[in-house]
């Protein structure tokens, strides 16, 4: 175990492979904006709906709104992986 670290793989000096991005094709920006517009737009109505809701009450209302919650982080989080890279990273090159 002391040594497992050998057995990784090949080390290489910082910047000497080359990275093949993958470039969405329109087709494939068309269909995140659609699943934008599907799932993280009314999950985001939902929300704000029952923030003022007086319908649901305690358990019901607090189950419902965790869901709609969890919905909206999942998109957040995956948003991230829609946008391009500007360049400015904290890692140092």
């Amino acid at each position: 175990m002391a040594e497992s670290h050998l057995h990784w793989g090949v080390l290489r000096e910082v910047g000497s492979d080359q990275v093949d991005w993958h470039v969405p094709s329109q087709d494939e920006i068309d269909f995140a904006l659609e699943l934008i517009e599907s799932f993280y737009v009314p999950s985001l109505s939902r929300a704000r709906e029952l923030m003022t809701c007086t319908m649901l009450e305690g358990k019901q209302l607090s189950i419902e709104f965790c869901k709609t919650i969890s919905m909206l982080k999942s998109f957040i989080s995956g948003m991230a992986t829609l946008v391009e890279d500007d360049g400015d990273s904290p890692v140092s090159r």
